[in-house]
Formats: structure tokens, sequence, C-alpha cells
């Protein structure tokens, strides 16, 4: 329940918040009906293997696959495992399922969805993940893209998770959750035609920031490829490596600190443990996700804040940024989610040459013409997000 979730000075806040979205789920317009998910789809846990098993084999549907796309195709599919005939077969891949990412850190990353829009063949599922196959055709493939993001559905969702040392989410309590959506396919589909046009302005955008990155990564390929006359040191010998102490869960909306987590996204939160210049790794989930910080800031138990730098900051990040699977993931913990050590971390070698300082600058120009489109994909993505909102919840209708 929503009480053990949050703590006690926030149940104010979340009371009201479980109200107003109640209310949205009982204002059900003209032609539209309300659903729960298990009158649609059947549920499935995913398969889990010993890290050994990873990295040939067959392609598998992973927590991050979901969590970064709305959409799959086997091609965007990275991971693989081995696998035996019998478990392809027990936790097999089909056009129109839709997965769910069953267990995270945080609440609000417990949930999402995509749905595999593509032909399958010999395509698994991991246990980080929940399957969802349509029993009927209630909820298009299509519509099934998007309708799970609007605000009240995600709510639910996260309303009926549970959360102890991990946020948690299961078949059971999925198929009790509500959605209101139009009853034809054709009403879903005038919806759907209006936010695929928005997610084409956004895969161009992310394109032209594609571009800019491949660009970086050309110049890093020629400047931070470590030379012979290059000199080196311990990335523990140049900096203090420390983790956070909070628990993944505990950002706070409006917040005045960031909070950074083990997902890409940067959360918020109320009370700092840190005040410096710093970079944020990864520990596990995203790891190769490195941020950069100057100032108040706070920390899941999970992520290495590297500060109290002997040696260039900025240097050090460019360079593991290019150079992380070579310097820190040869030991990597390999599974469906895999983990960075201190160790690991601590005896990473990090190589510089003497002009260290212009590739710095170099490279600060790049990442401020990077940030200004990301800025702006950033406001895109709003703007969809606002409109999803109101097209999902039936407050705007599209005519045919």
């Amino acid at each position: 329940m929503i009480y053990q979730i949050f703590p006690k000075k926030r149940k104010k806040k979340e009371k009201a918040k479980i109200k107003f979205m109640e209310k949205i789920m009982r204002e059900i317009p003209a032609g539209w009906h309300t659903v729960t998910l298990k009158e649609v789809y059947d549920f499935k846990n995913g398969l889990n293997k010993e890290k050994e098993a990873f990295g040939k084999g067959t392609p598998i549907v992973n927590y991050m696959d979901v969590y970064k796309n709305y959409e799959l195709t086997v091609s965007k599919l990275k991971g693989l495992v081995s696998l035996s005939t019998n478990e392809i077969h027990n936790f097999n891949v089909k056009r129109g399922d839709v997965f769910f990412t069953r267990t995270s850190e945080t609440i609000e990353e417990i949930g999402f969805s995509a749905v595999m829009n593509d032909e399958c063949e010999n395509v698994v599922f991991s246990g980080f993940v929940l399957r969802a196959r349509p029993k009927n055709n209630i909820i298009t493939s299509n519509y099934a893209k998007y309708c799970f993001l609007s605000w009240p559905v995600r709510e639910e969702i996260k309303r009926k998770s549970s959360y102890t040392t991990r946020a948690l989410t299961s078949g059971k309590m999925l198929g009790d959750v509500e959605v209101v959506l139009p009853k034809t396919a054709e009403e879903q589909d005038r919806i759907v035609s209006i936010l695929d046009c928005w997610a084409k302005a956004i895969a161009l955008q992310e394109n032209k920031i594609k571009k800019l990155e491949e660009k970086k990564k050309a110049l890093m390929q020629k400047l931070l490829k470590p030379k012979e006359d290059w000199k080196s040191f311990k990335l523990g010998d140049a900096c203090e490596i420390k983790t956070g102490k909070l628990d993944a869960n505990q950002m706070e909306n409006n917040g005045k600190y960031p909070f950074f987590t083990c997902s890409k996204e940067i959360y918020a939160i109320n009370n700092y443990a840190f005040d410096c210049e710093a970079l944020l790794m990864a520990g596990n989930g995203e790891i190769g996700d490195i941020k950069y910080y100057n100032g108040k800031f706070n920390a899941y138990q999970r992520t290495y804040v590297l500060s109290n730098f002997k040696f260039n900051i900025k240097y050090v990040m460019f360079y593991l940024l290019h150079n992380f699977d070579k310097s820190v993931c040869k030991g990597v913990q390999k599974s469906s989610m895999p983990y960075i050590k201190l160790e690991l971390l601590s005896n990473a070698i990090i190589y510089y040459p003497q002009n260290y300082d212009k590739i710095v600058k170099l490279f600060d120009t790049i990442e401020s013409k990077l940030q200004k489109q990301k800025d702006l994909l950033n406001n895109y993505k709003l703007q969809q997000k606002a409109l999803m909102q109101k097209l999902l919840t039936g407050k705007v209708r599209v005519n045919g």
C-alpha cells in the first residue's frame, strides 16, 4: 500500500494525490470504459540465469530495454543469454507482448512498459521484467505503447507496488490496475497517430544529438586513446571514492538539491550529504553513466561519489566516458543487472598526455553544444507528456 511506500511526513500530500487520481479515473468520457489489466493480459515472470550464461546465445528483453523504450524491435535488444530449447519455449516473446519493469531501486521506475512490435523467433525475457500477453483486442498493440504512460495509470501502478529494500511489482498487482480507454480501436488509433507525430519529432532530435555524440566519440577515439608516452595513475589514488547513504526511493518532488541514483535521470531531495565538485557513477543498472556536479547534493547508497581530486576532474570524466569498458568493465559482475565493485573502480587506470588541459577545453565546448540540444529534446518530451495526459484520459478527444 502507498502508506508503506512513503514517509509519514508525506502521507497527507500523497492521500490528496490519490483522491485526485481516483476522481480522474471516475470521470469516464462518453464512448470510453474502464478495464483492469487482468481482463486484457496474462502475466508471466521472466527467467533468471547465472551470470556465466549471459553474453552469447538467444536475444533477451532486459530491464533497460523496457525502461528506455516504449516500443521494442529485435534489433534494439543488445543482451544475449545461453538457454535450452525448453527455456526458450517457456519464456518466449511474441509480437504484441507488453513488458513491464518488475523491480528497481526506486518506486518511480516500477511498471514502465514497452511493446514488442516486431516478429520474434527465439527471443526471451528477463526476470527483471514481466510479460503481459494479450488475451483479446481490448487494447490495440499500438495504443499499448502509450496508454500505461498517462499520469493516473502511472500513479495507480506505483500505488499497487510494494517497497522494502527494493521497489517491486507483480502480475497480480498489475492485473488489478484500472485503465480508462476508448472502446473502439478506431479512436485508439486516432490518438496513436497524433502521439506518433510527436514521437517522430523526438526521434529526429535524438538523431541530431546522436550525430553530435558520434562526432564527440570520434574525437575521443583520436584524443583519448592511450599512447606509449602517456603517464598514468590509479583512479583510487587520485580521488576519494564513497557511496551515498540513502535508499533510492527517498527522492522528493520539488526538492532543493539534486539526488543521484543509478538512473540516468536526476531526482530531487530536500537534504544534502555532499557539498563538493564530484563525479557521480552508477554502481549498477546504468553502469558507465557518469555525471559531473559541483555543489550540494545527495546520493543513493549504490551510487559512487568521486571527489577531492588531485587531478583534473573533467579529464577523468571524459577519459572514463570513452575508456570505461577497458578501464573498469573487464571485471564487472555480469547478469541481467550488472554491477561494479569498489575495488574494481579504485584500481581503474587513467592514462593522460602532457596537453590534457587542451583536450578538456575542446570537450567542454562540445558538451555545451550537446546540452543545448538535449534541453530542446527535453522540452519536446515535456510537451509530448502534457499531450499524453490530455489524450489518454479523454480530456481532449480526437474526432474521426
